[in-house]
């Protein structure tokens, strides 16, 4: 079997994950998603605490700074550090969940559509969907 990669398209060639361990930064020098640079840098413990309800950074100094060295880490040099200013940013999935919903009709006023939201919400989420922050897009 081959290993075909996948194309990055018009997607950022730099991604950074946050996690509550530390912060990941990778590089892809072309489109075809080849690697080109990986860095990590740890966080202290609690510095990130991934949540639906509360703010999901505790120490935001420490993380921008780690953000900030793994970025300079795999930006790489000269015009390769030029490549874009985008960056496709990746967080714990407990911090966000972006899903899609099929709706035969939904309410366009949003004191009677967000319940109805809730309601198909609470058998796809791993945690309580009527204490969750929700906003929705028709």
């Amino acid at each position: 079997m081959e290993f075909l990669p996948t194309s990055l398209g018009t997607r950022p060639r730099l991604a950074v994950e946050v996690r509550p361990e530390g912060v990941v930064a990778a590089r892809a020098e072309d489109a075809v998603a080849l690697l080109t640079a990986v860095a990590r840098v740890d966080l202290a413990d609690g510095a990130v605490a991934p949540g639906l309800k509360v703010g999901n950074i505790a120490d935001r100094a420490g993380v921008v700074a780690a953000v900030r060295k793994v970025l300079d880490q795999v930006a790489g040099k000269g015009s390769e550090r030029n490549v874009g200013r985008d960056v496709t940013m990746v967080v714990p999935d407990a911090a966000v969940r972006v899903l899609l919903l099929d709706f035969d009709q939904l309410s366009s006023k949003a004191a009677e559509a967000l319940p109805v939201v809730r309601f198909r919400l609470k058998k796809l989420l791993p945690f309580d969907a009527d204490t969750a922050a929700v906003s929705y897009q028709v």
